[in-house]
């Protein structure tokens, strides 16, 4: 396993459906917690190559033993792009009302 190297990515709302896409737990809307709390640090993050194609994306919880895996990839600059960008999101990002991802008009302000 190798650190997820750190590149600015920047959050912005168009980016969420191919994030979204690419990373299973906001595909599936399983967010956990510990996201909320440690996803923006890129240190919770590893890569792991496989033996046949491709890298998977780890997330470990501190203080815990297990690994999350976040995604699978055939490129590793996907995954690091990838990765960076969903710390961007956690991180807050260009956050924009909720109709503008959807495409639906909505009663938030």
């Amino acid at each position: 396993m190798e650190p997820v190297p750190e590149i600015e990515v920047p959050f912005t709302a168009d980016l969420y459906p191919p994030l979204s896409m690419r990373i299973h737990l906001l595909w599936y809307n399983l967010l956990y917690e510990s996201f909320l709390l440690y996803g923006t640090d890129l240190h919770h993050y590893r890569i792991l190559s496989r033996q046949t194609k491709g890298v998977i994306a780890l997330f470990r919880i501190p203080g815990t033993r297990e690994w999350l895996i976040i995604g699978h990839f055939y490129e590793k600059e996907t995954l690091i792009h990838t990765v960076n960008l969903f710390c961007s999101f956690f991180a807050g990002g260009e956050m924009t009302k909720p109709e503008t991802l959807s495409g639906r008009t909505s009663s938030f302000p």
